[in-house]
């Protein structure tokens, strides 16, 4: 029972990692490049969807990070690099929907989501080496 429960536990969590990362990199992208205008108005309204990506991020990926043993120096290497870009997008996202003008929101949400995919395809390449 509690091996399942364990399993259970990890299941979600990926889930919920997985699910934070495509909606905060998800968002950034149609933020930058889709709903240019529309977005002012929707600002406050996305405040909460921002921060609760960012927390779901940060609690899976400790829980991920704690779960995870074993790994070489190599691994550990592109991890720390995954860990910068991962401040670097939230950083990136805040600042977005802080700023005061649109040429600023498109910079910052632009470095998020490029920030974001380059982010992706380090956690691609970590998950088929672990």
């Amino acid at each position: 029972m509690a091996e399942s429960l364990g399993e259970l536990l990890r299941i979600l969590m990926r889930w919920l990692h997985v699910a934070s990362a495509a909606l905060l990199v998800g968002g950034m992208f149609y933020s930058r490049f889709v709903a240019e205008d529309c977005l002012q108005a929707a600002r406050e309204r996305l405040r909460p969807w921002l921060w609760g990506t960012i927390a779901g991020l940060v609690a899976s990926g400790l829980y991920n990070l704690h779960a995870a043993t074993g790994h070489s120096r190599y691994y550990w290497m592109w991890m720390i690099i995954k860990l910068l870009l991962a401040l670097h997008v939230f950083a990136s996202a805040g600042l977005a929907l802080a700023a005061r003008t649109e040429a600023e929101r498109r910079r910052r949400a632009g470095s998020a989501a490029v920030s974001g995919l380059v982010l992706l395809a380090i956690a691609a390449y970590l998950r088929r080496i672990y």
